[in-house]
């Protein structure tokens, strides 16, 4: 039935995992791009990232569901557990014509989505995606150990 065939395609079970260590001296160099810009290892790179769904699918606006700690919440910071809050992040590459300029517009989107996390009011920015555009689902998470 339809049913079944959209529950077949919804399906996780073929996801695939990717995971690296990346080099210490270039380890090192996003460091120095993330001080430089004033900005979190993390932004360089889920901008990164950006720019490779960006160039793999030729789509100038998309969607980042990316992981955020929920210890900002006032009375959870001495609970033990494991706390993250998927942020759904708007990406547009309309007008980006170099790397920093993508992270700058990644850091200030980053921060508007993190300042709000707690209530749905960035989710008006979600509507510069286009409607019909095929749907990647896509989960970026960097665990780092400085």
């Amino acid at each position: 039935t339809a049913q079944r065939a959209l529950a077949k395609r919804e399906s996780f079970s073929e996801s695939r995992s990717i995971s690296f260590v990346l080099d210490p001296l270039l380890a090192e160099k996003l460091r120095g791009l993330s001080r430089a810009q004033r900005t979190t290892l993390n932004t360089v790179l889920l901008s990164a990232y950006a720019l490779l769904i960006h160039r793999y699918t030729q789509q100038e606006n998309f969607l980042i569901n990316a992981p955020a700690g929920m210890r900002a919440l006032p009375g959870w910071a001495n609970t033990v557990g494991y706390f993250v809050n998927p942020l759904i992040l708007s990406v547009d590459f309309t007008g980006i014509s170099s790397f920093v300029e993508l992270l700058r517009r990644t850091h200030e989107n980053y921060r508007l989505v993190l300042d709000h996390q707690n209530s749905l009011s960035h989710i008006p920015s979600l509507s510069s995606v286009k409607m019909g555009a095929p749907i990647i689902r896509t989960f970026c998470d960097t665990f780092m150990t400085l």
